[in-house]
């Protein structure tokens, strides 16, 4: 298909220039001496041949461009795959220093290019390439010298190429960078979202993005304008130099040049066929040169892609070792860490050193130690993320880097402390873990992770989830959905780092039975797929209850720039007692003085019971069901505990949202035109575009005029006057060319920018002011936002004045036209007119083979506007791996095949889409190179029966010809720069739909009321408040009441999926209740503007988030005005002033957050202390610090300001 492809790229390269000598034998053909008849006879010939060799170029035409969009997409989907592969075949320490989760959002720009480089670019250059050959040689078999001078335009055209080129290039490296830093934002904050709305910073992110939007236009526009100006300059020159080419061949004829090549005087149809060649290689010469910048824009765009291909991913293991190495891990007797030292890359002092410690196999050990100590450090050393600075870790005496990686990843079960959930169903998710894993496999990992509440879901493993959060799961079960996936893989070691931290006491004692049962063999019916399977079990764990399942404990304590103390134990040891007691003496026992809010289920509705003094909690407990072990309530400090039983059998309770915008036609020019201007700008570009129309009309004329002052050279008695006014008319013509081009292309630029700018910031503006709630919405999964405020937003300019300034700019082109052609021959006239929407439609053509194959090339033709267009799912998709690229090479070769074959069969449809389309694209790109000169045959076969039957000269009957010829062509490739009107109508209706749609919850604020700090007690109150996710069907809260005093500490405990975590966004009004109220200090927060509620809360997540800016930044981001003396006793007050002052992370500089094992959760309490006070949620955070006793006591010392649940 190359070779195919290749062959007619040259033949069409060929065919296109050898045009040039059929009309130089036209002009031949208007001899003054030739008879009439002759003259006919000639023309008619002469059209044969042409309409001949237009068909061939249509056939060739049609061939090279379509077999080459065909290989490119072909090129393109496979480096998209290999590409994929091998990144997540990497070593991560190579991942995190390409920054590969900023990756996504350029992938698919960058595949794009790619696929365009190859398709067009590419052919395009071997064609474009071939044709100036071409032309060159034609051009000086017909006459040698004065080829020679008519190609000296080049070198003063490359010059200005040059010069002009590097301004250009350095106003489009600003553009390119300030659009890099715009598009990181658009990623962060989507992908924060729920940070940005919990901190009451959506104000502050808009500001910054208005500021950064605002950048990114005015660099833009001033890159546009270099274009602009560059692409002016360089048409000025070349009609300029068209205009002396002419006067020099009028020079050649009055003088009777000879032509070395014939040894006889130049007739006009040499030159002719000369100037043509010249036309044709600068038409040429300006396909080539953005091209060529294309390819090399792709050639760096590509090296970067197989250097991540061909890069081999740094292991240790030595190839003798290699082909030792077995297909599974074999038995072992103990894991030991021999003197191992570690340090990330980013820090300077070792997160380990020295370390020595033994796991035993078969067994189940506990690792416990302050946060920061490097417990999950040692873990990703054993999944050889990284690799240790000093010493070994061995399996029994064979060196872990003696072991085939993909062994180990495969061998290993991992359960990170943060769930992770790709995009897909439920039982893709667990299949991730084990891609060959049968039914019942995944149905007894279920049950052994206590994951069976998926069962009960409106399509039970089925369920699309993704990590977008779009089912709303809880932490607990997420936690039991990976914990399935570690278990399904059947794994010879599993790993939990803080992996039941989410889950209740009961779900994680039956987790936990389960996994024992593993431990020891335990044997079911349905469960003999593990039968004689031995477990090695490490947890990483604070819970006293975890780490009591366990049968050995490894205690790490390390201090600044000293070695990591190791204690190894067992249970039932002296020692094992010694740092249980240890650990207890951090935590509180005591509950006798304390009161407990409990619930009773009572016809299925949640009923209040008031507070009331317990003096035995255990009794209190067994009455209400509370399933909580007396080691887990002790060692809580809470006040008061709020128990909230589970919605596993609640029915649905409510009926799905309707969608109020239907009907509503959102796409409309009224809603862009608002955005768009400035309007005397927009008023301007009509008039630039009105005299931009008679350009090429009269290049036509001019050129024909001369052309015959030529060939009756003879018979003209005022020729050095007519040549001397046409040719000066010529190069005035090239100034106001030149100068209309500049303007018409920078005006419209501009407003094209302030148009992207207005509706970038409108459209983030409207995004950061939803609801939460509005996010739980497949469609608008972060990496689809992001796509409308990058490549949506550009489509947008197929409704704005450039689209109709374009089409009255091909009208006013083609009726001036038609106007000097009536002046010459109105039969003609009238006959061209009729044929030129021929001509014009090859500019649609055009369009449709150029513009939409590179707009649409990846779209999938998707009827059903329900169904998200696999495209952008794979974008979605490849977003979610490469920023948990842990949790995803986690699973290990094989399951690491089946997301990568996922995201293949995502882009398969798009692929088979493009390929029909590019075909499609082939006929009409064949079209519009051949239909010109099938108009050419056509209409001096036509003229031939005119110049005998009516008398037209042959003058008048060239003049209307050629000019409407010119300005047809023009016409037609006015409208093909037309941007498309069907993208830019469904970008129009995607974007505008959230700019315009209403925002429930700022309707729902018509009374709003400023709460202020002043005389706040914090008192909080649920009445009757029922509630169900929009993504869900079923009610997770029904008809709840409760009311906390104030001043108190509330612990708020039920079964994973209860809705703990439902009670706290409902207080930070991320949802709207369906039903009922709440209440603080006796207002319904519906009431309270959301701002100021949010600002008066302080709220740490489970799974915690940093911005990609300093430590000090992200401690600020809670309050904005936080001095530094502030943030400095916020990291007091968190106990984290220690690990950042010990790496010297506080200053004003950006480090590697991400590896900062452990210390994420305390950077983000620091957040929450700063805001300004009010009720602060932590939400189930101290169950990842060790050290709750500091942070209680500091806590408690500022109970009078913050009422703490």
């Amino acid at each position: 298909m190359i070779f195919i492809g290749t062959f007619s790229a040259v033949a069409t390269g060929v065919l296109l220039p050898s045009f040039s000598i059929l009309i130089g034998d036209i002009s031949d053909a208007f001899e003054p001496l030739n008879e009439p008849n002759l003259q006919r006879q000639l023309l008619k010939e002469i059209s044969g041949k042409m309409a001949l060799m237009a068909v061939a170029t249509w056939i060739a035409g049609y061939i090279y461009y379509a077999f080459w969009q065909h290989i490119a997409e072909n090129i393109s989907y496979d480096l998209r795959m290999r590409y994929l592969q091998s990144l997540l075949s990497q070593d991560v320490e190579y991942l995190e220093h390409i920054k590969v989760q900023y990756l996504p959002s350029q992938i698919g720009e960058q595949f794009n290019l790619i696929s365009e480089s190859i398709g067009q670019k590419l052919s395009s250059l071997i064609f474009a390439s071939i044709n100036l050959l071409s032309a060159i040689a034609i051009a000086f078999i017909r006459g040698c010298d004065l080829a020679a001078i008519f190609f000296s335009v080049f070198p003063a055209m490359f010059i200005i190429m040059v010069l002009f080129g590097t301004f250009v290039k350095k106003a489009s490296m600003k553009k390119i960078g300030a659009l890099s830093k715009l598009t990181q934002k658009i990623d962060e904050t989507l992908h924060g979202v729920k940070v940005v709305m919990s901190f009451a910073q959506e104000d502050k992110e808009i500001s910054e993005f208005s500021q950064l939007a605002e950048t990114t236009r005015d660099k833009s526009v001033k890159a546009e304008y270099w274009t602009a100006a560059f692409i002016g300059i360089l048409k000025f020159v070349i009609f300029t130099f068209y205009g002396i080419n002419l006067w020099i061949a009028a020079l050649y004829i009055d003088e009777k040049r000879i032509n070395p090549n014939t040894q006889k005087h130049y007739s006009v149809g040499e030159i002719f066929s000369i100037i043509f060649c010249i036309l044709n290689c600068t038409s040429m010469t300006f396909q080539l040169i953005p091209n060529l910048q294309s390819i090399l824009k792709a050639q760096l765009i590509g090296k970067q892609i197989f250097d991540v291909i061909d890069r081999k991913p740094f292991d240790n293991q030595k190839e003798e070792d290699k082909k030792m190495s077995c297909d599974k891990l074999l038995d072992f007797q103990e894991i030991i860490f021999d003197n191992v030292s570690f340090s990330y890359p980013s820090q300077q002092n070792n997160l380990l050193q020295n370390l020595n410690m033994k796991i035993q196999s078969n067994t189940s050990t506990v690792i416990v130690g302050p946060s920061g100590s490097g417990k999950s450090t040692l873990i990703q050393l054993l999944e050889r993320f990284y690799s240790p600075n000093q010493g070994v870790i061995l399996f029994d005496n064979v060196d872990l880097h003696k072991i085939s990686l993909k062994v180990i990843r495969e061998s290993i079960g991992y359960v990170q402390q943060e769930p992770i959930l790709l995009q897909g169903t439920i039982r893709d998710n667990i299949l991730l873990g084990n891609k060959d894993a049968s039914d019942d496999e995944i149905k007894v990992a279920i049950q052994n992770a206590n994951a069976s509440f998926v069962f009960d879901l409106e399509n039970g493993i089925n369920t699309y989830v993704g990590t977008s959060s779009l089912l709303n799961l809880s932490g607990g079960q997420k936690q039991r959905i990976a914990i399935a996936r570690a278990l399904v893989k059947k794994p010879k070691i599993l790993i939990l780092d803080e992996a039941t931290s989410a889950l209740d006491p009961k779900c994680e004692q039956e987790v936990q039975q389960a996994i024992f049962n593993l431990q020891n063999n335990y044997q079911r019916a349905e469960n003999q797929y593990l039968e004689n399977q031995r477990i090695t079990i490490i947890i990483i764990a604070h819970r006293k209850s975890t780490i009591e399942t366990a049968e050995h404990l490894i205690y790490i304590n390390k201090n600044m720039n000293s070695d990591s103390k190791i204690i190894q134990t067992q249970r039932g040891t002296k020692e094992y007692d010694e740092i249980m007691k240890k650990l207890n003496s951090n935590q509180s026992n005591k509950l006798d003085e304390k009161k407990v809010l409990t619930y009773e289920q009572t016809n299925d509705q949640q009923n209040f019971i008031n507070f009331q003094p317990t003096g035995d909690h255990n009794q209190i407990l067994q009455k209400n069901d509370i399933d909580l072990n007396s080691s887990q309530l002790s060692s809580n400090e809470y006040q008061n505990i709020i128990q909230l039983p589970s919605n596993q059998h609640n029915q649905e309770y409510y009926q799905n949202n309707k969608n109020l915008n239907n009907g509503k036609n959102f796409g409309s020019i009224s809603n862009i035109k608002k955005l768009y201007g400035p309007n005397y700008l927009v008023v301007f570009s009509f008039i630039t575009s009105f005299f931009s129309a008679f350009a090429y009309p009269l290049n036509g004329m001019i050129f024909a005029k001369i052309l015959f002052i030529l060939v009756t050279r003879d018979y003209i008695e005022d020729f050095y006057q007519q040549r001397n006014f046409w040719c000066s008319a010529y190069l005035a013509l090239a100034f106001a060319t030149g100068l209309t081009d500049f303007l018409n292309r920078g005006i419209h630029r501009q407003l094209s920018e302030n148009l992207s700018c207005n509706i970038r910031v409108k459209l983030y503006k409207n995004i950061m002011k939803r609801n939460y709630s509005w996010f739980d919405n497949q469609e608008r999964a972060p990496g689809i936002l992001s796509s409308y405020l990058t490549e949506e937003v550009n489509n947008l300019n197929g409704l704005t004045s450039e689209a109709f300034t374009n089409i009255l700019e091909a009208i006013f082109c083609l009726l001036i036209g038609v106007g000097i052609a009536f002046l010459y021959s109105w039969r003609l006239a009238l006959i061209s007119l009729a044929f030129s929407p021929l001509v014009i439609i090859g500019g649609v053509a055009l369009q449709i083979a150029v513009w939409n194959k590179t707009q649409d090339s990846n779209k999938a033709n998707i009827k059903d506007e329900k169904i998200l267009d696999p495209y952008d799912q794979a974008n979605s998709l490849i977003s979610e791996i490469l920023i948990n690229y842990k949790t995803v090479i986690s699973f290990g070769e094989k399951n690491i095949g089946f997301i990568i074959n996922k995201y293949q069969d995502f882009l398969m449809q798009p692929k088979r889409s493009a390929i029909k389309i590019s075909h499609y694209s082939g006929i009409m790109y064949g079209y519009s190179q051949s239909i010109r000169f099938l108009f050419i045959a056509l209409m001096f076969a036509i003229a031939a029966e005119y110049i005998v039957h009516y008398y037209n000269t042959p003058e008048e009957s060239f003049v209307a010809i050629y000019t409407m010829l010119m300005s047809a062509l023009e016409s037609g490739m006015l409208i093909s720069q037309i941007p498309s009107l069907n993208k830019a109508k469904k970008a129009a209706e995607k974007i505008f739909q959230i700019i315009l749609e209403s925002n429930e919850s700022q309707s729902q604020n018509q009374t709003i009321i400023e709460k202020t700090d002043q005389n706040q007690s914090g008192t909080i109150e649920f009445k009757n408040v029922h509630f169900k996710y929009p993504s869900r069907q079923e009610a997770i809260i029904k008809n709840l009441s409760f009311k906390i005093p104030a001043g108190l500490k509330v612990a708020i405990v039920g079964h994973s999926g209860s809705g703990k975590s439902t009670i706290a966004n409902l207080m930070l009004k991320m949802y709207d209740t369906c039903e009922g109220s709440i209440l603080i200090d006796g207002l319904d927060i519906n009431k309270l503007n959301i701002q100021s509620l949010r600002r008066q809360i302080g709220y740490v997540m489970q799974e915690p988030m940093l911005f990609d800016t300093t430590i000090k930044e992200n401690i600020r981001y809670g309050n904005s005005e936080a001095t530094d003396q502030q943030v400095y006793i916020a990291a007091q007050l968190s106990n984290a002033l220690q690990f950042i002052e010990d790496d010297t992370l506080l200053q004003d500089q950006e480090e590697d957050l991400e590896n900062a094992e452990g210390k994420t959760n305390f950077d983000f309490e620091n957040v929450a202390v700063y805001v300004d006070q009010y009720p602060q949620l932590i939400k189930e955070l101290k169950k990842q610090i060790s050290q709750d006793r500091k942070i209680d006591q500091q806590i408690r010392q500022n109970r009078q300001q913050c009422n703490i649940n």
